[in-house]
């Protein structure tokens, strides 16, 4: 049984194609990208993720953490409520896209396997063998990734109020703005609604090359709290739901 069979996207609100975000930060555009394994995680305060690791075509790795519900204080729930309307997390978004291009089934529909792989431990400060929960039908799968490329500003934590601020500083970093389909370059909105593939070219000829700046000054005392991470919010409308074995690229059993 699938460890996420609640988050189904049943009366959240239609996702949107929206037109715009060692360590290798590319230039805005769109790559081929093989999924070399997919996990489970949960941050402190209840959050669920998934990180991604991918491999580039150029041998490099890039990895990519979505947070796909909100912390237990708020629910553990794979959307917010605006308007009295279900909005999908982009980040639930993006992990839910990922598996429909890959496997034409949803989140709610991935089956886990545990395994033992190292990560980072900022206690120990190295990586650890931790046991995680695998995506494991995800691998090897190749997607189209629009990466965006973000100038930000670099936080440091307050020593007085314990909160990590804004700085004077600049650091650059990716994004994951959309995903298409490896061959077809569909995203699942077009070919749910049977659309042709149309968002791919015009998200490139918008972003290709293009920084997003989201860098500002800021008075040398910072501002307390952590910076929040900016996002577009989908159109309404009732979201389809894509069942196993739909067929929307065509995929041969």
């Amino acid at each position: 049984m699938s460890m996420f069979k609640n988050l189904t996207t049943d009366g959240l609100e239609a996702k949107k194609d929206t037109l715009g975000g060692g360590t290798v930060v590319r230039e805005s555009g769109v790559y081929l990208a093989t999924v070399e394994t997919a996990f489970a995680g949960e941050s402190s305060g209840g959050a669920m993720n998934v990180t991604v690791i991918y491999k580039m075509e150029d041998g490099s790795e890039f990895r990519d953490t979505q947070y796909i519900t909100s912390g237990r204080d708020k629910g553990q729930k794979n959307y917010y409520e605006k308007d009295g309307k279900q909005i999908p997390l982009p980040g639930f978004s993006v992990i839910d896209d990922l598996c429909i291009l890959t496997t034409e089934s949803p989140l709610s529909e991935q089956d886990t396997t545990e395994r033992v792989i190292k990560l980072y431990d900022f206690d120990a400060k190295k990586e650890v063998p931790t046991s995680v929960q695998c995506l494991t039908d995800l691998e090897g799968k190749q997607v189209l990734i629009a990466l965006q490329k973000v100038v930000d500003n670099k936080s440091k934590k307050n020593d007085v109020t314990g909160q990590y601020e804004k700085i004077n500083e600049k650091r650059e970093y990716n994004e994951v703005a959309k995903l298409f389909h490896s061959e077809l370059k569909l995203t699942v909105v077009e070919a749910i609604n049977g659309q042709e593939a149309t968002f791919h070219d015009a998200w490139l000829k918008k972003n290709e090359g293009k920084d997003r700046i989201k860098f500002e000054e800021v008075a040398a005392t910072g501002v307390a709290g952590a910076p929040k991470r900016a996002s577009a919010p989908p159109v309404a409308g009732n979201a389809p739901v894509a069942k196993t074995g739909t067929g929307l690229f065509g995929k041969k059993s």
